[in-house]
């Protein structure tokens, strides 16, 4: 009878621990990506606290429903970029609860000699408490930002284009110092 009693409590711990596991589980997330990545929710929630660089020969497709938390760093894109959000399973990027605004860079494509194409897609974001929720320069290629929301940041979305095609479609921009700033592009149906 005692024998019983510890396997069952070994059997109830055990399952405890696993689901404990489960509930609890993150993905800490470093760069440089070296090959193409997708990410999926299935690593939710992602932390980060560096600088997640996309090398020019590389492509960072970030599926529906993705959450990340930023407590420093950003998304520094040389490559490539596809965010596919959903209406029902936006991509969430934000601080972590209770921080102040402005604690990580967001999205940046710098402007260098080097990045001669970028193509950026971003459907259905949500994006908070950046220093710049995108801030991009493009001499080719293309950035399009749909039905994606941006708050509490610095300046909510930058592109600055040579020869690039811009679109902003459909997105919000809510208690940014600066909505969104557009170099020969397009911003339609969106609020400020």
């Amino acid at each position: 009878n005692y024998m019983y009693k510890a396997m069952k409590q070994s059997i109830i711990l055990i399952a405890f621990l696993l689901v404990g596991g489960m509930i609890f589980s993150q993905t800490n997330l470093s760069g440089p990506f070296r090959n193409d990545t997708t990410l999926t929710s299935t690593g939710n929630p992602y932390l980060v606290n560096t600088r997640l660089t996309v090398p020019d020969t590389v492509t960072l497709t970030i599926e529906d429903g993705v959450e990340f938390i930023f407590t420093s760093g950003d998304i520094y894109l040389l490559g490539n970029l596809n965010i596919n959000g959903t209406s029902s399973s936006p991509v969430i990027m934000r601080g972590p609860t209770g921080t102040p605004s402005n604690n990580w860079d967001g999205i940046s494509v710098p402007g260098t000699s080097l990045l001669k194409s970028a193509t950026i897609n971003i459907k259905y974001l949500n994006l908070s408490n950046a220093q710049n929720g995108i801030s991009a320069s493009l001499e080719t290629g293309s950035c399009s930002v749909l039905h994606s929301n941006f708050s509490d940041c610095g300046t909510g979305l930058r592109v600055d284009t040579i020869k690039a095609n811009s679109i902003v479609d459909s997105c919000s921009f809510t208690l940014c110092a600066v909505g969104a700033i557009i170099a020969d592009g397009t911003i339609q149906h969106s609020t400020f």
